[in-house]
């Protein structure tokens, strides 16, 4: 009740300052919502079916331009996507200043793998159990385990480098990568 209070006193401030609310842009509670291009159902955030149709329905750039809007496009929903830099590689060749633009093998296979990696993108968000898993991308391939192991095991010794405000990030890391070891696969 008392979020409803409040919610009705920011729009009385709103209105008195001559701010007007659209009737149709008033939503209630919902568990789906879509507020700056980003879905969120049930509180995992999620890359909607609009832009999923508009990336996957994208033809292979012509240009140097064309690419560097195509990644733009992409890019923004970089996050989703496990091993997002290292499918996208070939493509950021093609729009360095010293290269000439050559479209060749390598661009059109990653180029098609990154829109099938958007369509089955992975939604990020809390899991049922109520963790936090905005490292699904990040630890969804083994492959990437040696590396972040010295991470998350400390393997700097006395000499490691400050974290600060990443060390409750790593601690996250380092306890999902020894439930998922264990058989427990958590949010992957």
């Amino acid at each position: 009740m008392e979020v409803f209070e409040k919610g009705e006193k920011i729009i009385q401030i709103l209105l008195k300052a001559g701010f007007a609310i659209k009737k149709s842009k008033v939503k209630g509670p919902a568990r789906e919502i879509q507020f700056l291009g980003v879905k969120w159902h049930d509180g995992r955030r999620q890359i909607p079916t609009e832009v999923i149709n508009k990336i996957t329905a994208m033809c292979p750039p012509t240009n140097k331009k064309e690419t560097q809007a195509s990644l733009g496009a992409i890019g923004f929903w970089r996050m989703h996507i496990p091993e997002y830099s290292q499918i996208v590689s070939p493509l950021y060749l093609v729009t360095r200043k010293k290269n000439d633009f050559h479209w060749g093998p390598e661009q059109q296979q990653a180029f098609a793998q990154i829109k099938q990696e958007i369509a089955h993108a992975v939604a990020l968000g809390p899991e049922e159990d109520g963790t936090r898993c905005e490292e699904r991308a990040l630890l969804s391939s083994r492959e990437q385990w040696p590396v972040l192991e010295p991470l998350a095991e400390g393997a700097w010794g006395d000499s490691r480098p400050t974290t600060g405000i990443l060390e409750p990030k790593l601690q996250r890391v380092r306890s999902q990568l020894h439930s998922n070891r264990e058989g427990n696969l958590g949010c992957l």
